[in-house]
């Protein structure tokens, strides 16, 4: 009761107070009319432009923009340093996966399943990186894990087992021509998901990886339709993966900002998603019983060091 009568004094009080300065701007409000609007207008413009009023639930929760002002030196030195290592892995991958499973040298029986075997591998080396740190691992609820994780880990899996099954029918070359249409479909989507503006730029752009990319489809000697259209597909599933990869780890609220950590919560369904595939498409009993990857003991244990190498790559 006390507390009560006290809270009504002071709402009386601040009541009170807000009447005083209503009364007083009243009164210098019609003395300066005019000089009021123009202030009045140029504050309201100033709190529009400063403030945000909207909701704490309708504020992304990611930030995403092609600004170049904000970034310091440093920043710019230590993302070229990553995007060139990203690169030269990615290009030996490439080559590697191409030595083992083309047609002409390695000639792979099961592509789907090198690649969910390879899934199984990153898993294990992700949670030995993550036991060798003392941060805690985030926990999701099934639903935060179905709706937001899960889409990023299937398109990130059909993306890397397509490219890998294109491997077996086009060359290295045309495969890396092909991924490089990858920031189209990149951009499509982030325009799609809201998280990038159009600009004339980016539009231009766009246009220009689209001619350079039919120009590299008319100059191929060895074109494989196949091995094309399996190419494009993982092309614009990568750019889904992507988009919604810097979703996840960008996401505040998850808490999967470190790459271990979102492998670790990835990797087991992608390469159970995979493995499923595969299971389904390709003839993994005469792949057993045929291949000599599978002829023996020691030749099982050879296949699968040759895969654990892929996955550190």
């Amino acid at each position: 009761a006390a507390r009560g009568l006290l809270a009504r004094i002071q709402y009386n009080k601040v009541k009170r107070a807000a009447l005083i300065v209503q009364t007083k701007f009243r009164k210098y409000r019609s003395k300066n009319q005019k000089r009021l609007v123009k202030v009045g207008a140029t504050n309201r413009t100033y709190w529009e432009e400063n403030l945000d009023f909207s909701p704490p639930a309708a504020r992304p929760r990611f930030h995403f923009s092609t600004t170049t002002q904000d970034v310091s030196p440093r920043e710019w030195v230590t993302n070229g340093l990553l995007t060139c290592i990203w690169f030269t892995f990615a290009a030996t991958l490439a080559i590697y996966n191409k030595y083992l499973l083309g047609h002409e040298h390695g000639s792979f029986p099961a592509p789907l399943l090198w690649t969910a075997i390879q899934f199984a591998f990153q898993f294990v080396i992700a949670s030995l990186l993550q036991s060798g740190t003392n941060r805690r691992r985030p926990t999701l609820s099934a639903r935060t894990y179905w709706t937001q994780v899960a889409p990023s880990a299937i398109s990130f899996s059909l993306d890397i087992g397509l490219s890998n099954f294109s491997l077996v029918y086009i060359t290295v070359t045309f495969y890396t021509m092909c991924k490089a249409s990858v920031p189209m479909f990149l951009l499509l989507f982030a325009f799609l998901l809201g998280i990038e503006r159009p600009s004339a730029q980016l539009i231009s752009i766009v246009m220009m990886i689209v001619a350079g990319l039919l120009l590299t489809v008319a100059g191929e000697a060895k074109f494989s339709v196949v091995g094309f259209w399996l190419a494009m597909s993982a092309s614009v599933i990568s750019g889904l993966r992507w988009t919604l990869s810097q979703i996840v780890l960008q996401a505040q609220d998850l808490g999967l900002q470190n790459p271990v950590v979102a492998m670790q919560y990835m990797m087991p369904l992608m390469a159970t998603s995979l493995g499923v595939i595969s299971v389904a498409t390709e003839d993994l009993g005469t792949a057993f019983t045929d291949s000599t990857y599978f002829a023996s003991f020691g030749a099982l244990l050879i296949t699968l060091s040759f895969i654990g190498v892929s996955a550190l790559l």
